[in-house]
């Protein structure tokens, strides 16, 4: 949809089949885009809730579990921060060519901001009219939030670096990459803009967002195994993009927002698919990783930093050389 006008593109019937390529941080096409997807919002929460709501009456359940059922997950955190921060910083050291800054951020155009603001209560006219879904509040929003809340920055936020991040990930062996693999990838790519690193591989690990069949995506089989369960069978999909869409927020927005964000996400998910104790983890992580990156960016890397074992297996006695192929400790 790239070249439409805004006022166009807000007239687009069935938004979330389009997308757009464009890298610009400001794109008036791409906001029309997001704030139709925004507007749908409201109904498909609806939806998702009463499904849930029918999932547990029907099981007689009181409160919800989790839907997969056939492993444990951990109650201790999958990997440690600051041992991670450290083999980033390693990783960063090695393309001494980049220098470690946070980029410019996608942001609303001047052309979305009556639609967003007073314009909002023009929408809930034409809803009432039947002309368009019930509109999603997006005064005082920024564009990150929604799309990120709506897993939409693949489709509306692009770098441009999305493709050769893609054809490098589908040319590893299946289960070998490691978090520090990939951000090595996406961080050369943008240049040491570590905005654009993150968007970069948030972008591409959340395509197929909404796919049943996600976890079984050509992209999602080359990664490790993130979460610490009894058995490697858990949301390794969203535990990938969870983190990195967590660390992007952080990067950019101050601790108390990403904490009340992560603290909303979470309430949510509680809902809509139970409890699950890795994610919350996941989560914490991911804001602690943009701190830290965005400290990075101010202060420059540790020159003496080494890549280090982040992962934490020892809960159920795993162990692991690539986090692929697991074996059971004797």
């Amino acid at each position: 949809m790239d070249g439409v006008s805004f006022g166009d593109a807000l007239k687009l019937a069935r938004p979330e089949e389009y997308t757009t390529t464009k890298p610009d941080r400001v794109n008036p096409a791409s906001d029309a885009l997001l704030l139709n997807l925004t507007d749908k919002l409201p109904r498909s929460l609806a939806g998702m809730t009463w499904n849930a709501v029918k999932r547990w009456v029907h099981h007689g359940e009181t409160s919800p579990e989790m839907l997969a059922a056939s492993f444990e997950p951990g109650k201790a955190a999958p990997l440690h921060s600051d041992a991670l921060l450290e083999t980033l910083q390693a990783v960063m050291n090695e393309c001494p060519q980049y220098e470690p800054h946070i980029g410019k951020e996608h942001v609303w155009s001047a052309e979305s901001r009556s639609h967003r603001g007073l314009g909002y209560f023009r929408r809930v006219l034409s809803a009432v009219k039947g002309d368009r879904p019930f509109p999603f509040p997006t005064m005082g929003s920024s564009k990150m939030l929604c799309a990120l809340g709506l897993g939409a920055t693949a489709a509306v936020m692009p770098t441009g670096h999305e493709d050769k991040l893609k054809e490098w990930v589908l040319s590893q062996d299946k289960g070998s990459i490691q978090l520090h693999d990939l951000f090595r990838e996406t961080y050369k790519l943008n240049k040491g803009d570590l905005y654009g690193t993150l968007l970069t591989a948030e972008n591409v690990l959340s395509e197929g967002l909404y796919s049943p069949g996600r976890q079984k995506r050509d992209i999602t089989s080359r990664l490790s195994y993130l979460r610490n369960d009894s058995a490697p069978e858990g949301d390794n999909f969203g535990s990938w993009y969870h983190l990195f869409g967590s660390a992007l927020f952080r990067l950019v927005r101050p601790e108390w927002k990403a904490q009340t964000a992560m603290k909303i996400e979470s309430a949510g998910s509680y809902i809509l698919e139970g409890r699950d104790p890795q994610e919350h983890h996941i989560n914490k992580l991911g804001i602690q990783l943009g701190a830290g990156l965005k400290e990075i960016a101010e202060k420059g890397c540790r020159e003496k930093a080494q890549i280090r074992d982040y992962v934490h297996r020892e809960e159920f006695g795993w162990k692991s050389a690539n986090m692929a192929a697991w074996s059971h400790s004797v």
